[in-house]
């Protein structure tokens, strides 16, 4: 029988890693601090630089991801430059799986800092997020948490054609690294990714992404039927409803799609459990790399063809609040069976390409349960005990300090505690 201290270790690593599966590569971010610097721009001395750098590890560290301040010399890397561009950051393009690992991102944030610790805080912020454009993250991925809707306070819902009907109680929307309305300028705020940039940034290592079949699938008999991919996304969250708390199940796929000319419809069908919360959004206009593009409209149809209630209206969106490119967020099904996700134009005869992208959240990924550790017949408090003094010993630390607080305590094991208060 293997020791407990090693049972313990076991547990530890499976939360602090989950199950990730680094599909495709690491990704490389030279973050270039001297090229574009100038006698008017703040120059960062060693150890802000450095601090920089920590902050923004710490940011992706759940991810397949590596930060240097030297530009390699060989191989694919995307390139951050400091003290360049408009104020505060912008990114070339908006790269929604991360196909491009060459592209390019700026950040300047001489007239937002004026302390060393702002000029860190800030810089580190919107590095974080600039390069979250270039990894296809936009702003609306900011709000949180997952299943509150919108935060009215930075995206108001008549930015959303038609109103946004949903929930707006997405009261974390500030701490997160892709919010919109200038928190991140607060030096006192240090930002991570939300539970919706999370599920992005693993959906861009190893997302289920599948073409659109060559056959017609203009109705509902001969939708296109689409089968999720099972995600096991990191739990990114530092405060906030679920910090430090298991990582995320989560389904997505992503389906490459076409409207061709005649083809004024495509139709997708999934299925789906009563309650599943899910969020979809058609996107055309805001990648770059689609040369045809069309401004589509997405509607949720149940197995009769009905649009899907969705906060009183029907589940049908036309632009969300940034582009054309269509959206429905947090979006909760009322009944098990099979579903339909349609896709058009506005303009019914428009022809280009566009990509699907949908995902289910199901909440948090159960901890590994050990049983009846002391064999006593009842799964209790008692049978975590031994594991509370094992967080003591020093050569454990890193490992167990599962929540990420930077301190080993009783926080680091409460979700297994959940479970077993549960039994």
């Amino acid at each position: 029988m293997p020791s407990l201290r090693y049972v313990f270790a076991i547990v530890l690593c499976f939360f602090a890693f989950g199950s990730s599966n680094f599909a495709f590569g690491q990704q490389v971010v030279f973050v270039d601090f001297d090229s574009a610097t100038d006698g008017a721009d703040h120059v960062y001395t060693f150890a802000e630089r450095n601090e920089i750098i920590r902050r923004i590890e710490i940011d992706y560290a759940r991810f397949n991801f590596s930060f240097t301040q030297s530009a390699p010399s060989f191989g694919s890397f995307s390139t951050v430059t400091i003290n360049d561009g408009p104020g505060f950051g912008i990114a070339e393009q908006l790269d929604f799986r991360n196909l491009d690992r060459t592209d390019n991102a700026t950040v300047n944030v001489n007239s937002g800092a004026t302390t060393s610790a702002q000029f860190v805080t800030l810089t580190a912020n919107v590095t974080s997020h600039e390069l979250g454009h270039l990894l296809g993250l936009r702003h609306g991925d900011s709000f949180g948490p997952i299943g509150s809707g919108i935060d009215p306070s930075t995206v108001p819902g008549g930015g959303f054609l038609p109103t946004f009907p949903g929930g707006q109680g997405a009261v974390e929307t500030r701490f997160h690294l892709m919010e919109t309305d200038g928190f991140f300028v607060e030096d006192s705020i240090d930002q991570f990714f939300s539970e919706r940039s999370a599920i992005r940034l693993q959906f861009n290592e190893t997302g289920a992404v599948v073409s659109e079949t060559a056959s017609s699938n203009d109705s509902l008999a001969s939708a296109q039927s689409v089968i999720l991919g099972s995600l096991t996304v990191p739990n990114t969250i530092e405060v906030g409803d679920r910090a430090g708390l298991g990582d995320f199940d989560v389904d997505a796929v992503a389906v490459l799609g076409s409207l061709e000319f005649g083809d004024t419809v495509d139709l997708y069908s999934f299925e789906a459990s009563a309650n599943d919360l899910f969020n979809f959004e058609v996107i055309s206009n805001a990648l770059d790399r689609i040369g045809n593009k069309i401004d589509p409209q997405i509607t949720i149809l149940d197995a009769s063809g009905t649009p899907v209630d969705y906060f009183g209206q029907p589940a049908f969106n036309d632009d969300e609040f940034e582009s054309f490119d269509s959206i429905i967020v947090d979006l909760v099904l009322p009944a098990s069976g099979t579903y339909y996700v349609q896709v058009n134009a506005f303009d019914g005869g428009d022809t280009g390409d566009y990509e699907l992208y949908f995902n289910r959240f199901n909440g948090i990924v159960a901890p590994f349960v050990l049983g009846d550790v002391n064999l006593d017949g009842a799964v209790s408090f008692l049978d975590i005990a031994p594991f509370v003094t094992l967080l003591a010993i020093s050569d454990f630390q890193e490992e167990a300090d599962v929540n990420r607080s930077g301190v080993v305590n009783f926080l680091d094991i409460s979700p297994f505690i959940t479970l077993l208060s549960g039994q």
